[in-house]
């Protein structure tokens, strides 16, 4: 959701693209098994330490970090839920709104639904540690919120929502909670059909951003090119060759702030021309003069 919303032409022009994991995305999708694994089974975290795991063909061994992350996640969902108190639990839930729009449609990590307060609280687990995640606001878990609400039916009342990110290796607080109504929850709920809506236009927006991250056409993208020379204040020669920039003293105190603020789209766009190259080279598909491919050292 984070990433079509804001750029809603993003949909089509990734279709075709195989899907492709980093080793960070795959690590990140063993702490969430494992996660999921403890809460299901009431399992504790260090169950898994030292163990050896393969996911999107990286191999991995459970550290005491990724326990201790994981601890603190499951710790957190486990003392919002009091079974005592008829509280319902649900772990990994798909949902599928059609109702609202067919190709609106994703997974739950996790919530708890309290009867008594009418109150639904939604939990997701951040694993990463480049990008600290915001609880406010946050999208991508009000999308959560409503295929829960819908999963529930109306024998399950809800006056409040809660959205909680655990984020152990994010810096600064490792929980972050943020409260909203029922009525906030259904302006969003408009708000995402239209975004949903604005997707199936031929001619939808192409938009640069920190969602360019999770874009499997982000190497191949002219909006995200376009912005990050721009950003760069480079453009490319008639022979192909990049016109030299000028050295940071040269250059004016609005342009250096510029550059800062976009130097994260340069970033992302410089990884998918690596991806893309490594991925080529790797199946033969492409020859890149004076690079080559070299065996890893562990």
């Amino acid at each position: 959701y984070s990433r079509w919303s804001k750029c809603p032409g993003s949909v089509a022009r990734s279709k075709g693209y195989g899907n492709t994991t980093s080793v960070y995305a795959a690590e990140g999708t063993l702490a969430h098994e494992i996660s999921d694994q403890c809460l299901k089974d009431n399992l504790r975290p260090s169950t898994f330490l030292d163990t050896r795991h393969t996911v999107a063909g990286f191999d991995f061994t459970v550290s005491e970090e990724m326990v201790d992350a994981v601890d603190l996640y499951v710790s957190t969902v486990r003392d919002e839920y009091d079974e005592k108190a008829g509280d319902w639990l649900f772990v990994e839930h798909r949902f599928h709104l059609e109702r609202l729009h067919p190709a609106l449609f994703g997974t739950n990590d996790a919530g708890v639904y309290h009867p008594a307060m009418r109150k639904l609280v939604i939990f997701d687990l951040k694993y990463g540690a480049g990008i600290r995640v915001a609880a406010e606001n946050n999208g991508q878990l009000l999308y959560y919120a409503i295929g829960a609400m819908e999963q529930m039916g109306p024998d399950k009342p809800v006056d409040e929502i809660e959205i909680v990110i655990v984020q152990p290796r994010g810096g600064g607080e490792p929980v972050k909670r943020w409260s909203l109504s029922l009525m906030e929850l259904f302006a969003f709920a408009g708000d995402l059909v239209t975004a949903v809506e604005r997707t199936e236009d031929p001619n939808a927006l192409l938009a640069s951003g920190e969602h360019c991250r999770f874009c499997a056409a982000r190497g191949d993208c002219p909006q995200l090119r376009e912005d990050a020379f721009a950003a760069a204040q480079a453009d490319f020669g008639p022979t192909g060759e990049i016109e030299p920039l000028p050295t940071p003293a040269q250059m004016p105190v609005q342009s250096i702030a510029q550059l800062l603020d976009a130097a994260h789209l340069i970033g992302i766009w410089i990884g998918a021309v690596q991806e893309h190259a490594f991925a080529a080279m790797s199946d033969g598909t492409l020859d890149i003069p004076e690079w080559k491919l070299v065996p890893k050292r562990a």
